[in-house]
Formats: C-alpha cells, sequence, structure tokens
C-alpha cells in the first residue's frame, strides 16, 4: 500500500510538471474514413489526448483545394523539399495534409513550409502555392495563408481563394452541417508589400506611377478578347511589367 502511494505521489508530481496543454476541438468529418494518425489531430499531455470531438457533414463545398489527392513537392522556409508526395491543401486552416510511405495520413507544420507545387494529371497542369508570409520582410509573426501563383516580376500576382464556412445544426441532431463557399480574391506582390485588388479597374490605383499606361491598357481591345478571368488579371501585370523598368 505504502509503495502504491509513492508512486501515485510521483505520477502527481510529474503532471504538475508538465507545460500546460491548451484543449482543442478536434473536427470530424463523418464523411470520410481517413486513417488520420491521432496525433497530428488532437494535442496531449502524457500521451493522454485531451481533445475534444465535434462530428460533423460537409453539405455543399469543400475546404480543399482539390479533394482528391495530387501528386506534389513541399519546399521548407530553409529551402530544402520533398517530392513525391501525395497531397491536399484545406484552405480554410491552411494545413497541408500528406501521405506517409504506408498510407497514412499526416497534418503537416505549416509555419515550416513555403512552397508548394500540385500536379493535376487529369488536366495536364501543374499548381504553384505560396505561403503568405515568405512574401512578407521579416517581422513579428503573423497569420498567413496559401496564395495560388500566377504571374512573376517587378509586380508579382497570386490569387486567394477564401474559403467561408457556414454551420448549422439540426434540432436533435450531434451533427453539424456544413456549407461552404468560395470566393477569390486577387492579390498583387510588391515591395514587400502585399495589395489585394477585386477588380480589373482597381490595378491602376495599387500601381500608381503607371496607371495611365494600365487604364488604356485594361481598356484595349486586347483585353476585351481575353475572357478568363485569371488570364485578364495576369496580361495586366505582365505588361505592368514590362513597362516598369
Amino acid at each position: 500500500m505504502l509503495h502504491l502511494l509513492k508512486i501515485l505521489a510521483v505520477l502527481c508530481m510529474l503532471v504538475v510538471l508538465l507545460p500546460q496543454a491548451v484543449q482543442a476541438q478536434v473536427r470530424v468529418n463523418i464523411q470520410q474514413d481517413n486513417n488520420i494518425r491521432a496525433g497530428s489531430i488532437s494535442q496531449s499531455v502524457g500521451g493522454v489526448p485531451l481533445a475534444t470531438t465535434d462530428f460533423f457533414e460537409i453539405v455543399e463545398g469543400s475546404p480543399f483545394f482539390r479533394d482528391q489527392w495530387l501528386s506534389g513537392m513541399v519546399v521548407m522556409k530553409n529551402e530544402s523539399n520533398f517530392k513525391n508526395l501525395s497531397l491536399k491543401v484545406d484552405l480554410v486552416t491552411n494545413n497541408v495534409h500528406y501521405l506517409d510511405q504506408f498510407g497514412v495520413e499526416f497534418i503537416a507544420q505549416t509555419q515550416q513550409l513555403k512552397e508548394l507545387v500540385l500536379e493535376d494529371t487529369v488536366a495536364a497542369t501543374n499548381f504553384r502555392f505560396v505561403y503568405s508570409t515568405s512574401l512578407l520582410p521579416e517581422g513579428p509573426a503573423q497569420k498567413g495563408s496559401w496564395l495560388l501563383w500566377l504571374v512573376s516580376g517587378k509586380a508579382s500576382l497570386y490569387k486567394k481563394l477564401i474559403k467561408t464556412v457556414y454551420e448549422q445544426r439540426k434540432y436533435g441532431s450531434a451533427t453539424l452541417e456544413q456549407r461552404i463557399e468560395t470566393k477569390e480574391q486577387y492579390i498583387i506582390s510588391m515591395d514587400g508589400k502585399l495589395i489585394p485588388v477585386k477588380k480589373l479597374r482597381d490595378i491602376p490605383a495599387a500601381l500608381p506611377l503607371h496607371a495611365k499606361e494600365l487604364t488604356a491598357f485594361i481598356q484595349s481591345d486586347k483585353m476585351a478578347a481575353i475572357k478568363n478571368t485569371d488570364d485578364q488579371f495576369a496580361g495586366v501585370i505582365q505588361f505592368y511589367n514590362s513597362i516598369a523598368k
């Protein structure tokens, strides 16, 4: 009995000495059968999970850039990289999901990542994402987001896919229903600043040194012939880079 009391006393002391953990809420999608490693989605102290669980069902939209796994590469902040990974990007949480060699799903430490390159073999195209904080001068830690690269140059252009989640719990149900809406925003990166622009006509004000030339170009027949919005924004920024020597 005395021996047992000594063991309990030691255990109590260890609990007191352990760092305090913030209790997080785990969101479990009942539509998926993911084999996510427990340690990647819950915080624990001494191996004992402290997370609570809230079940939800997505009835419209998706948190991911693409729902399917895409082959890709991640580039770390120290410029090292890992290739031939199976990746998915959650644009609600900005988490990057990947599969290890055994098919187990992990969530990467996003603050250690700089870029992602995803390959869509069906569409025969690549997507390059840049973490927004890597485009800003060094400073206090900031919350970042993944930006889809479109143009590089004196002025670079990115597209941000803004995912908004709307939740509703039906009466008597333990499961939340989620509807996810996606909106697009274009962002110009220049001189260590990120400048959001909603419409083409916002670009001249964002780049005032050549506002007159940009306005004329936006109103030109050449631009009128371009129907794809990404191509329109990219065309204007490419034009700016051609005249901004």
